[in-house]
Parts: structure tokens; sequence; C-alpha cells
């Protein structure tokens, strides 16, 4: 990247708002669900976002030695932020002729693997240039939306610095898309933007279950998963372009892995950043004793900071410990009958692995954030003694549970099913699928 070019997304960002790209923070009702519990309250001294920043740099330096800056000019560019967006998109590697994948690393613990990459560190430098242009918008700023630019100035200054790297990046790799799996993240928001003002048309694959709290779609095209996903984002604002129903491509190489049994002999406990780590400890302990023959998976949400407490809980449960960012949530429900989780979209994912998805929300929250509960998804467990109630009742007689996921994932029973990652490349190239499968109600590209 030249220094002309690198002048010139400075000033290009210098005119962005920070608070738009870091939706995720800025927008009240999300960040209040995302954040961790105590998070906020160490967060909220200036320094430490640039502290953070300096942290991720130094920690990646090293891979520039083995990382290219730059993906190989390609038609169609897909880039994922996160180990959970890279398990979402890699499945278009088999169908989207002349195509590069490059990471974007956002958090250093949840990066994915890919030898092309996002000139994140440059990004992240870049970044730290806009703290007063950042103050100014704060000290501008009201009510939650100022006290955001505290709390997450890391994400503010490197949404920024993103944008401000973007444009010379892009237009190096000569594509004509640009896919990615989150919308409401300032590194995702600030690329998405660049790609939206150089023409390169931009393409959105729902990576996770959605909430009414997201921003508004504005992607020319929208890869969603369902009826369910399509309604909430109804809800969160106008549907700037295309849409398309395809299922969830993550799924199709596991449609066989679905279990079959009546039985439950293996419960997964799945942890999000809300539950509490003592709450946890009591359903281990308490699943342990009085259920002795059902064996014990646990698995922490894949950026919980929490992960070696959990190691230790795992390990004086008897339980078998699953490691995020190793293995896939479709992998680790393969191995199990039942999962018990809170505020998690792992919930899905159980239903369409036929595991019994178990709704007991540990944090004391009950949103129920992704309308789960409302749209019979899941079966609600209101404390520990229903739960243990809840697995007699299942150990012989579970139920097959794969239907009540038909509102969240349209391939279900369609000419698609298990060939969502096909039909997401052929709306992605431009290529409309024929009569017959269209009747399947998969595809339906709607404003």
């Amino acid at each position: 990247m030249s220094l002309r070019r690198w002048l010139r997304g400075m000033r290009r960002a210098w005119s962005a708002s920070s608070a738009d790209l870091d939706y995720v923070h800025s927008a009240e009702g999300l960040a209040a669900a995302v954040a961790a519990p105590g998070e906020r309250s160490w967060r909220t001294n200036p320094l430490t976002g640039v502290a953070k920043i300096l942290v991720r740099v130094a920690i990646d330096l090293p891979n520039l030695a083995t990382q290219r800056s730059a993906p190989p000019r390609c038609e169609h560019l897909v880039v994922a932020g996160t180990i959970n967006q890279h398990h979402a998109l890699s499945p278009l590697i088999a169908w989207l002729p002349n195509m590069a994948m490059a990471a974007m690393p956002i958090f250093v613990r949840t990066a994915p693997s890919c030898p092309n990459r996002f000139p994140t560190i440059a990004a992240r430098l870049s970044g730290l240039l806009f703290l007063p242009k950042v103050t100014v918008e704060a000290a501008r700023a009201s009510g939650y939306t100022r006290s955001s630019y505290w709390y997450a100035l890391d994400q503010h200054l490197e949404g920024l610095g993103v944008l401000a790297c973007a444009h010379a990046w892009l237009a190096d790799t000569g594509a004509a898309t640009l896919t990615m799996a989150n919308d409401h993240i300032a590194h995702n928001r600030a690329l998405r933007l660049a790609a939206a003002e150089l023409g390169i048309r931009t393409v959105y694959l729902q990576h996770a279950s959605v909430n009414p709290g997201f921003p508004p779609l504005e992607f020319d095209l929208a890869l969603l998963e369902g009826e369910a996903a399509l309604d909430t984002y109804r809800q969160a604002g106008a549907i700037a372009g295309d849409v398309g129903l395809v299922g969830m491509p993550r799924y199709d190489q596991h449609l066989a892995a679905a279990r079959r049994t009546s039985r439950l002999d293996q419960l997964g406990v799945s942890v999000n950043k809300h539950d509490p780590v003592d709450g946890v400890q009591r359903l281990l302990h308490a699943v342990a004793t009085a259920h002795p023959n059902i064996q014990l998976a646990l698995r922490p949400h894949p950026g919980d900071t929490r992960r070696e407490r959990f190691v230790a809980l795992a390990r004086a449960a008897g339980a078998r410990f699953s490691d995020a960012r190793e293995e896939s949530a479709f992998e680790f429900l393969a191995s199990v009958d039942a999962n018990v989780a809170g505020e998690s979209s792992i919930h899905l994912e159980a239903a369409l692995m036929n595991v019994t998805p178990l709704y007991m929300d540990l944090s004391g929250k009950a949103l129920d954030w992704y309308g789960f509960v409302e749209r019979g998804l899941v079966e609600v467990v209101a404390d520990v003694a229903d739960l243990l109630d809840t697995l007699g009742t299942l150990r012989t007689n579970r139920p097959d549970v794969r239907g009540r996921a038909h509102a969240f994932n349209a391939a279900i029973g369609s000419a698609w099913e298990g060939r969502s990652a096909e039909l997401a490349a052929k709306l992605i190239i431009g290529d409309e699928p024929d009569a017959t499968q269209r009747t399947a109600g998969v595809c339906s590209p709607k404003r």
C-alpha cells in the first residue's frame, strides 16, 4: 500500500462516524446483550482501549512472515473475521469459481487460520491516529452512545483504521463481489462500506441466529437461513438489497450425522459469556450426581476468556471438554443427544442435528434473544431441579426435533437440503435456480 493511497484512505475515514461503524457497542440494546458481566467497568478507561490495540499488534507481528497481506487477484473475495465466521463461509470454497478467502482477525484469540489476510496491523496502528477525532465525537455525543466511546474505544478506533486501509486493499484484489458473515462489528461494517464505495457487490451470509437489535441490512444481497431471520431483519429496519433464503451452508456436510437414537446418554452443556461459573459448576455437579450414567460434555463459547476455569470444571465433573476453537458446533453436537444452553444460536444447530435443545438461562436475563422460546424450537427448563426431571423423561423417550427448525432453515425438506452452499454460491454468482428448485421456497429474493 503506497503512502499516497493510505493518506487518501485516512481522509475518507476521517469523515466517517466511528459510532455507526461500531454498531455492536453503540446500539444500547445490542451492546447490553453482548457484553459479558463486569466487562464494561474495566474497559471505561480510554488507556485500556489503546493498550488493547497495542497488545493485539504485538501478538500479531509474528504472523507477518507466514501470511500474505493481500489475497491473489480474484473475482469473488470472501473475508472471515472470527473462527465462527470462517466456519460459516468456508463451505463456499467448493462452489465459487475464481475465489479467494482472506482473514481479517478481529480478536486475537478467535482469529481464523488463513494464508491470506487483511493488513490488520496497519489498520490497528492507523486507528490510533483517530484518537483526537473519536474524542471529539464522544464529547458531542450524549447518553449511552457517549459512554460507548470509552467502553469500546478499541473497536471505534479499529473500525476507522480498517476503513482507512480497506479501499486500497480491496482495489488490489480486483474482486467483483465481497462476501462476509457479520453485519454489526466495526471491522466488517467498515469493509462493507469501502466495498460499496468502490462499486464492489456486497454479500452477507448469515453465520448465526439474529436479533431485532441488529442493524438494518445494507448489503446488495443478504443470504439468510430462513423465514425467521427474514422476519427479524424486517423488524430491524428497511432491507436495502435482495434476500435469498438458502438454509445453513455450514450444516450441509453434517446432515448425515444427525442423531437417530431415542435415548439420552450424552448431554452437552454449552456456555455463553453471560453464564456464571458457579452456576455451571452447580449444574454439572447436580447432573453427575442424579444421573451418573449420562456422559457430560462442556463447551464454552470460543470468545469466552474463562477457558481454563471451565477446563478445571469439566475435569472435576468427569466431563469431556469441547474446545470451540478446534471443534465446530456441529462436530460437538454429533456426539451428544441433548444440549443445555442459555442465549445461544447453538440451540438451532442442535435441533438440526436432532439433538434435543434445552433452554436454561443461568444468567437470569431470560431474554429469548433469538426467539427460540417464542417459536417453540427449544424445551424450556426453569432451574436445575427441572432439568434433572426433564433428563429423566428424555432418558428413554427422546423425540425427533428436526421439524421444529423449519422456520429457521428454509432448506429443510426442499430440493436444496444438504446443498445450501451450492445455492448460496449460485446467488452470489448471479445464477438463478431453475423453476422446479424455486418452488421449494428456498430462494426468495425480496426487497
